[in-house]
């Protein structure tokens, strides 16, 4: 019996699936709808829904009417944190096949996000007088949420889980401590260079080849959908000061390593951290950081192959050139919130596609896909999005090139005629636009 339970490293990839099929047969019968490899992502979605728990517990605190929106606003976010059932409990599954431990603490966060949960809920279908109910989908997601967070992480479906299956578990790690300890440890490592805290949530790039002089910088926060944190905008802030004087830059192509997001705009579970001192400060130094990308003295073109909400469309917002794939989704949605955008929003979009069309969406809170976008001038280009997930990108990368191969120093006075031009009368504009031609008269790029 002993030799027959017994996971030989070997076999140990095999096992953790068997296990993780026989746990869900043992609770519903049948296999597992699909036979995902396990992997660091799959194992710490366990700690996105730990990490979900302050922004549930904001929600209790909510109008009825601002829960209805920030459930829109989060909706994706939801469908990763575990709205499918399957998923959820496929997690689990995986968790009890290997050695992370289903501790108490995390007993605990799992009964206080269903009790948020529970009180999101009947925040949603018993509006005040004066409120109107929320839509059924929403309502819908909760349900689903709570119940696979009961099924996967209630202390009495652990209690029941065949002893059998944890034995095999325990006798895996029996059997090679050192080696176990190894594991842990190369999976906790591979976790954190994917999604985890401490991967960098920026990366930098100096392309080369078709693309020489063409500087890359990509949000790289996958677990918060390259929410705008203290970390990212840190590293942000100082990528833009390394690189303002750098001559041999000729374009700065902004991007997202995240498919279909790429920017959901502030982090505001960690703004919920802050003390009520340090927001007012923390929005300034959004702000501070996109007039760095709208003063930078190259043309900066941003890849919107998804998702850009409130801070993510100011960041595009700041850019010159804003290619969107067809399924992108753009909007200022921070009224839904009882905000209003703060870092250039309610600046930069009326200049760009007018006053009358800007304070409509910024009213209504309304999200435009990537035609919708195009046709009121808020976007250069919409394209079809491909297959991988960046056809923005893709096209972003072909106007880098072609920007690239043009003289230097005339591309940095047309930006700066353009930019300081626009915004005196027209006679100063003309001054200013004399003046830069004047400096590229005896350049050597001619």
């Amino acid at each position: 019996m002993r030799d027959r339970l017994r996971i030989t490293n070997k076999k140990y990839k095999n096992a953790k699936l068997k296990t993780a099929n026989n746990y869900w047969k043992f609770c519903f019968g049948g296999d597992i709808p699909f036979q995902t490899p396990l992997s660091s992502l799959e194992i710490n979605n366990q700690q996105q829904t730990q990490n979900s728990l302050p922004t549930m517990t904001k929600m209790i605190t909510l109008t009825q009417p601002q829960l209805h929106d920030l459930l829109q606003h989060e909706i994706d976010w939801l469908k990763q944190c575990g709205c499918s059932i399957h998923l959820a409990l496929y997690t689990f599954a995986t968790l009890v096949a290997i050695e992370k431990p289903i501790n108490e603490d995390v007993m605990y966060t799992i009964r206080q996000t269903c009790l948020a949960w529970k009180q999101t809920r009947m925040r949603l279908i018993n509006p005040n007088d004066n409120e109107k109910p929320a839509d059924d989908s929403l309502i819908k997601s909760c349900d689903v949420f709570m119940k696979s967070l009961k099924y996967c992480f209630h202390p009495s479906i652990i209690s029941r889980i065949p002893s059998c299956i944890l034995s095999a578990n325990r006798r895996y790690l029996a059997t090679d401590q050192n080696a176990s300890t190894k594991t842990e440890t190369n999976n906790t490592t591979e976790a954190q260079a994917e999604i985890g805290p401490s991967a960098p949530e920026l990366q930098v790039n100096n392309l080369t080849g078709d693309h020489q002089h063409v500087f890359e910088i990509a949000l790289n926060r996958a677990e918060r959908r390259n929410a705008l944190g203290k970390q990212l905008l840190s590293q942000l802030d100082a990528t833009l000061d390394s690189i303002k004087d750098n001559n041999a830059i000729r374009c700065v192509l902004f991007r997202s390593m995240v498919p279909n997001v790429f920017c959901a705009g502030a982090d505001l579970k960690e703004r919920l951290t802050m003390p009520q001192e340090e927001v007012g400060p923390f929005v300034s130094k959004i702000k501070e950081i996109f007039s760095k990308i709208f003063g930078l003295s190259v043309p900066t073109i941003v890849a919107l192959d998804g998702l850009a909400l409130g801070g993510g469309l100011e960041l595009a917002l700041a850019c010159d050139i804003r290619i969107a794939a067809h399924t992108a989704k753009l909007g200022l949605t921070e009224t839904k919130l009882g905000i209003i955008p703060g870092a250039g929003g309610t600046q930069r979009l009326p200049r760009l596609i007018g006053v009358a069309k800007a304070k409509e969406l910024i009213y209504t809170g309304r999200i435009l896909d990537g035609q919708q976008a195009y046709e009121i001038r808020l976007v250069n280009e919409v394209v079809k999005q491909n297959a991988q997930s960046d056809a923005a990108y893709q096209r972003s990368l072909e106007i880098a090139r072609e920007i690239a191969q043009q003289g230097p120093l005339a591309v940095r006075m047309a930006k700066q005629a353009i930019n300081k031009g626009s915004e005196v009368d027209l006679q100063t504009g003309l001054d200013v636009e004399e003046g830069c031609y004047d400096t590229v008269l005896t350049s050597e790029d001619r």
